[in-house]
């Protein structure tokens, strides 16, 4: 079965079919997801409101990378497509 832990691990140790850029992407979500905990254990309101607006600029960042990776292979796949009808 294949869990969360199990993906994380095989992302971060490099295994492969795993682009080399996404890696450092991985260890800084890590890093904020990180500084969440820290801060919610130590109940310091103020850090804990930055690092969580940071760790969602971080996902729309991602969210947004994802988007243009699939609009930039829709755009280039869509030149390949032949009209039938001639």
């Amino acid at each position: 079965m294949l869990t969360a832990k199990r993906v994380r691990t095989y992302i971060e140790e490099g295994g492969p079919g795993v682009p080399e850029s996404l890696l450092p992407g991985v260890h800084y979500l890590r890093y904020r997801v990180g500084r969440v905990s820290a801060a919610r254990e130590e109940r310091d309101k103020g850090a804990l409101s930055i690092e969580l607006a940071l760790l969602v600029i971080v996902l729309i960042a991602a969210a947004a990378m994802v988007v243009l990776a699939i609009k930039s292979l829709v755009t280039t796949e869509s030149g390949k497509i032949k009209d039938p009808g001639n």
